[in-house]
């Protein structure tokens, strides 16, 4: 008996009780599985499955692609209901993984597009309205669309969600792609073009950095502070002006020093080598060009020290030191030219790897301040050199503002 109802009727009531939430439950949309999408050479699933999404879809087409060459997609995207990430990087533009023609079609038919300098964009994501999305290898071109082996899945769930929140926070209206924008880099990319058609593969071999056959970490000093002797270091008047610079909208570039052994030796002795010869320079790749011409006189430049995943003892990631460029500056340097920075100016120190490597550097007029052991500590990019973004100076003010407070 329960509450005075009969054994027979408890037991009827909670068996069937139970059979109808069993029947709810079975009777439920089973959990969302991810479709595979599986592409080989000529198949073109992912065309295909795209061309479908989008004839289905009447919420906004939201495409994050680095490489942009497919325009026949594009003049299908609905007007006015679709946006566009990408990259206008010119060396890939100049070797064709990316577009000019394909990015002046994007403003053709006045669909909305941001670059992404903040690092490098490489992500490929397509989304269709707010019920579907593709997260692929493929890019938004024609190779991968049609001929690539490619493999992507398609999400019809709540992850869905989740990407929009991630393409909507990368979404910057200051950095929207015009007609100006393509005609400023398009001197660029034609640069680089004939550059490639006049020079060697052997010579732009010669200009790689190769990483020793050795795994040795190369040793460092006992104390990082003896390598730089009579420092300026981050006071409350450097502080306030670099505070004062940055919210006023001076133009920033970010300087990353690498110091990532074995990659390059001492990597801390080539920081205080530019330090002396008030210079900012970067050895990495030729992506890094096609920035550093840009640099005006009195740009701010920021030297991150960025030890990557090495196990630097007595060092930290972050900002270690600001300089005010010098007006047209910069300069290219072939491999061992005798002005370049050379790691045997430094006593004891003999020829390094970055000898071979192609320089290019900017002159500093001044730095505002110079603290490797006590840096800004904010995350570096695997670029070289690039500018500052809306996001990392916002970042870097924070930090200053929090260091002002502690001095005081």
């Amino acid at each position: 008996m329960l509450l005075g109802i009969s054994s027979e009727l408890t037991h009827d009531f909670f068996a069937q009780n139970i059979v109808d939430r069993y029947v709810i439950f079975w009777d439920q949309e089973p959990p969302f599985m991810p479709e595979l999408l599986i592409d080989s050479s000529g198949k073109q699933l992912h065309r295909r499955r795209i061309e479908k999404l989008l004839s289905e879809s009447d919420g906004q087409i939201r495409i994050a692609s680095p490489y942009i060459t497919e325009t026949d997609l594009l003049s299908r995207l609905p007007p006015g209901k679709s946006r566009i990430l990408t990259s206008t990087n010119p060396d890939d533009l100049a070797n064709g993984s990316s577009s000019l023609s394909a990015l002046g079609e994007i403003l053709r038919l006045n669909i909305p597009c941001c670059y992404y300098d903040d690092g490098f964009l490489h992500a490929k994501v397509y989304i269709f309205g707010e019920k579907s999305a593709i997260v692929s290898s493929a890019n938004f071109t024609k190779s991968a669309l049609d001929n690539n082996l490619e493999i992507g899945v398609q999400l019809d769930g709540a992850e869905v969600a989740e990407l929009i929140r991630w393409f909507d926070g990368l979404w910057n209206p200051d950095q929207l792609l015009t007609i100006q924008e393509l005609e400023r880099i398009r001197p660029q990319v034609e640069a680089e073009e004939l550059a490639k058609a006049a020079v060697p593969e052997s010579q732009i071999e010669g200009w790689r950095f190769e990483k020793p056959a050795s795994n040795e970490q190369p040793e460092l000093h006992d104390s990082v502070a003896s390598e730089y002797p009579n420092c300026p270091e981050l006071l409350i008047p450097a502080t306030s002006q670099l505070i004062s610079l940055l919210n006023g909208g001076r133009t920033g570039w970010i300087c990353n020093t690498k110091r990532e052994p074995p990659n390059y030796p001492l990597p801390i002795k080539l920081e205080e080598l530019m330090r002396r010869r008030s210079l900012a320079a970067t050895w990495q790749d030729g992506k890094t060009y096609y920035q550093m011409i840009e640099v005006e006189g009195d740009d701010l430049i920021l030297m991150h020290g960025n030890k990557g995943g090495s196990a630097l003892p007595g060092i930290k990631n972050g900002i270690i030191g600001v300089g005010i460029a010098e007006d047209k500056s910069f300069l290219s340097l072939e491999g061992f030219d005798p002005d370049r920075l050379s790691l045997a100016e430094l006593e004891g120190q003999a020829p390094s790897e970055l000898e071979q490597l192609q320089e290019w550097r900017v002159s500093i007029k001044k730095w505002l301040f110079w603290d490797p052991l006590n840096p800004l500590e904010i995350d570096g990019t695997p670029s070289s050199f690039h500018r500052l973004s809306d996001k990392r100076r916002s970042d870097i003010i924070r930090l200053l503002r929090a260091r002002l407070d502690e001095q005081k």
